[in-house]
């Protein structure tokens, strides 16, 4: 992996190349292999092959296709995320479907993620918290958790909560109670023990959950057909990903913004780069003539 460019490549990327789509980048890939690597992930692979086409021949031969592709692209690099490894490996993406598939889990992640909160209950606390998304969506990434933490704690109701319960109501403080939450045998690690550490299992969760904060609040939040399907909880575990990586492309907008603020804030992560706006960049960071 030394001296070459590590480049995560969201799968709305990939798709578009499937589609001939953005063919630029595509030849970019294919002519410096000796400088650029393209890992794929489990939720590459998860993505690849969540399709459902008229019959199960035509389906088959879709997912074969995708799965054939990003072998190609990927040169078979699989980054690993699990509790036990964090780190590459040589594996094809077939053969990562098919253990995925030895474990039926019998339950839809990502739609058991989005139905947490309903998303017009979700649409209603924000606007009794004030946190206007015209506002929001219109300050840099790095300014996004300040801002969201100075709405937030200036509310009369929310202070007095914070001095009779000496609560820690801003962006960090709901953090680590969700942290602490959920990792009960972790409960008492901090943040900078977290990065210190270099605790990956503990550190997919602080940015996982740092992702759906910022959606929750409203920073370029998911539209509500895109929140039912749950794609939060696949973008966020992209957005982990994607910290072990020199660049992270994706043609997803609200994606690029939420994750650069994540990784501005917890002052982690690659470059992040949105594909139709960011041709010269991404050429440049590359190593490629503009």
């Amino acid at each position: 992996m030394k001296n070459k460019i590590t480049t995560y490549l969201d799968w709305n990327v990939i798709a578009d190349f499937l589609d001939g789509n953005f063919t630029w980048l595509e030849d970019i890939i294919f002519c410096n292999r000796e400088n650029i690597s393209i890992p794929f992930s489990s939720e590459h692979v998860d993505e690849a092959t969540n399709i459902k086409l008229s019959n199960d021949l035509d389906t088959k031969a879709e997912i074969d296709r995708r799965l054939n592709y990003l072998s190609r692209i990927s040169s078979n690099l699989y980054f690993v995320n699990d509790m036990i490894d964090t780190g590459y490996r040589i594996e094809t993406p077939a053969s990562v479907f098919q253990t995925l598939n030895d474990v039926p889990l019998g339950i839809d992640l990502n739609k058991l993620f989005s139905s947490f909160i309903d998303y017009d209950t979700l649409k209603d606390g924000r606007k009794k918290l004030e946190l206007d998304p015209n506002i929001l969506n219109n300050i840099k990434p790095e300014d996004a958790i300040p801002k969201i933490d100075e709405i937030i704690t200036s509310k009369e109701k929310i202070q007095e909560h914070i001095k009779n319960k000496n609560l820690d109501i801003s962006f960090m403080g709901i953090l680590k109670k969700a942290l602490e939450i959920s990792e009960e045998s972790h409960s008492n690690t901090s943040y900078n023990d977290i990065i210190s550490k270099n605790k990956t299992y503990q550190l997919n969760n602080l940015v996982v959950m740092s992702f759906s904060l910022l959606d929750t609040f409203g920073f370029w939040s998911d539209k509500k057909s895109t929140y039912i399907r749950g794609s939060r909880f696949p973008d966020s575990r992209h957005a982990f990903n994607a910290i072990f990586m020199d660049v992270l492309i994706s043609n997803d907008k609200r994606f690029c913004m939420k994750a650069e603020a994540v990784y501005k804030y917890l002052n982690l992560g690659p470059e992040v780069c949105f594909l139709k706006e960011d041709k010269n960049r991404i050429r440049k960071l590359l190593n490629t003539e503009t």
